[in-house]
């Protein structure tokens, strides 16, 4: 297994046949072969793998394009695990901040979503337009509307106490966020393996990285990040296969 470190640009050598012995021609007309495109060598791409998603050989930026149009069209998933926040220190290293754990079903239009966060447990569900978020005293308390801990408030899904929680609801967001500006590099998968991996901190020492499909859509599996600026472990599943989610019968506050 290789790691390519954000290569460049990658050759794509295509051999194509040409009959050029036309019946009454005795010359066959120059053809001006076009320039080769960018992004894959073909050379080292096995053409008998239909399934085989070519995710390594492009460089990380594009690679991780790819992985996040993946997880948009790709529609539901499960999503869980925890994420520790880094605390900025002027003339010193930074320090660990806030532990945010959360398991998120659904798609990004229609999730239920549980969150934890220094002592505050958020439960939000958001389906048809609406969103319905309660609390426990410790959240309501810091929002201070006591309503939240009592059972759903009803709010509109653009709400600013909804809108808190977007980049932790949304793996595209979250992935997105997390490695939008990370130096990345890609592991070639052993042959025949189902992952492969974006290493993150590539240009230096690993700090983590993303596992994905190496057949078919490059879909996420796992992401573990151990650095100054913040630690995550985050696992995907059920990628297009989770359950409808319904509005909460639990509604102290109604819609409209």
């Amino acid at each position: 297994m290789t790691l390519r470190p954000r290569p460049r640009s990658l050759r794509l050598a295509a051999g194509f046949a040409a009959i050029l012995a036309l019946s009454g021609c005795s010359r066959a007309a120059e053809i001006e072969q076009p320039p080769a495109p960018a992004g894959i060598d073909l050379e080292a791409v096995d053409i008998t793998d239909e399934a085989a998603n070519g995710l390594w050989f492009v460089d990380g930026a594009t690679a991780l394009q790819r992985v996040i149009d993946a997880v948009r069209a790709a529609g539901g998933a499960r999503m869980s695990g925890w994420i520790v926040e880094s605390v900025p220190v002027e003339d010193a290293a930074p320090v660990p901040g806030r532990r945010i754990d959360l398991a998120v079903t659904g798609t990004p239009s229609a999730y239920s979503a549980q969150l934890a966060v220094q002592g505050q447990e958020i439960e939000l569900v958001v389906v048809d337009g609406a969103a319905f978020l309660r609390g426990n005293a410790a959240y309501a308390q810091r929002i201070g509307d006591e309503r939240f801990a009592s059972g759903f408030v009803c709010l509109t899904a653009d709400d600013a106490l909804v809108a808190e929680w977007s980049a932790l609801t949304d793996p595209a967001e979250l992935l997105d966020g997390a490695l939008g500006s990370a130096e990345l590099g890609i592991h070639a998968p052993a042959e025949g393996a189902p992952t492969t991996e974006l290493v993150i901190g590539a240009g230096g020492a690993p700090v983590g990285a993303l596992t994905v499909s190496a057949v078919y859509a490059p879909l996420p599996s796992r992401l573990v990040i151990g650095d100054v600026s913040g630690n995550a472990s985050i696992d995907f599943a059920e990628w297009g296969e989770t359950d409808a989610v319904s509005a909460p019968e639990d509604v102290v506050v109604d819609c409209g």
